[in-house]
């Protein structure tokens, strides 16, 4: 159990929203409420250096997000990571990728101390998603790394007007998270967007014990004239469990699974009064755990050849439950 040590910071629960199934906050008008912007890979392979191949892995688990991994070969196992503190889904319970069902075999698996959880489904027909495999990161990202965050988590809301140099969106003083009104709708709607590493607890709170190694980034407003490109974005209500990937070798990696945000203005590793700390469990730290609990020897297989058959221990930053 996390304790509760610094009432700055709060716990946003899936309850808070009746109907939360939309995604990260986006800065820039392109992340409004209605648009369809940052919702395709075509759209974030247009700003990235290396074609991301992993869109469709990240999924709806549960009350909020999680990234399918890959397949046993032999067992035709499938494999989601996402967050612990999101509500426990049990055995024989349904999960949808691209269509599919598949059924979850067994309990839901904890990674020892994080906020990790494996969960391993399959298909009555032995069907396996037609999807890459994911990379899991060797190691902590470095600070002032590039990232993408996803997830299935509220949109904002957007306001009245947008330009280059004016805000689209209901600012808030905080309470919300992010800056902005988060937005309850009953659309269903995946959303990727990017931001830097800004701190590591492994290297600003070092020899401290872990409940959950994890790394953050900040959420910055975006500059005059870059409102209506900007792709800044923060953690939202029911993003925990979504992935973070970085590059790494040429490759996108799996560096993260998005944890919880802290209230505007009162992050332990910033001043500023106008940032907000999106933070991701470490999924290098934790890599070698993930992999022996999904089986020892086992490897987690890229689409198949044949049709469709043949991823804080530190109390002031809480846990959302997505």
């Amino acid at each position: 159990m996390h304790k509760k040590m610094d009432r700055r910071f709060f716990i946003i629960l899936s309850a808070l929203l009746s109907n939360p199934l939309q995604a990260v906050i986006v800065a820039g008008a392109n992340g409004g409420a209605g648009t369809t912007n940052n919702t395709t890979v075509a759209q974030l392979n247009s700003i990235v250096p290396v074609a991301f191949t992993n869109f469709d892995n990240s999924i709806q688990y549960s009350d909020a997000s999680g990234t399918y991994l890959g397949y046993n070969a032999s067992t035709r196992d499938v494999w989601v990571l996402t967050a612990k503190h999101i509500t426990t889904t049990v055995a024989g319970s349904s999960l949808q990728i691209k269509g599919v069902t598949y059924l979850q075999q067994g309990s839901r698996i904890s990674v020892p101390n994080s906020d990790l959880a494996l969960v391993r489904y399959q298909n009555s027909l032995g069907i396996v998603p037609a999807m890459p495999a994911v990379s899991l990161a060797t190691g902590t990202p470095t600070v002032g790394s590039p990232f993408v965050m996803m997830g299935w988590g509220a949109d904002r809301v957007q306001g009245p007007s947008s330009g280059a140099n004016v805000s689209d969106a209901v600012s808030v003083g905080g309470g919300t998270g992010s800056g902005y009104t988060w937005r309850s709708s009953s659309n269903s709607m995946l959303r990727w967007g990017t931001n830097n590493v800004s701190t590591s607890l492994m290297a600003t709170l070092s020899g401290l014990t872990l409940a959950n190694a994890f790394w953050g980034a900040y959420f910055d407003q975006p500059a005059p004239g870059q409102w209506l490109t900007s792709n800044e974005a923060t953690l939202a209500v029911r993003d925990s469990g979504g992935g973070a990937f970085f590059l790494s070798g040429g490759k996108w990696v799996l560096g993260g699974v998005a944890y919880g945000v802290d209230t505007p203005g009162s992050s332990p590793f910033s001043s500023t009064t106008s940032r907000q700390g999106s933070y991701f469990t470490d999924v290098g730290y934790y890599r070698d755990t993930i992999q022996s609990l999904i089986g020892t020897g086992v490897t987690l297989v890229p689409e198949p050849s044949v049709g469709l058959l043949g991823l804080l221990g530190l109390a002031t930053i809480r846990r959302r439950r997505g």
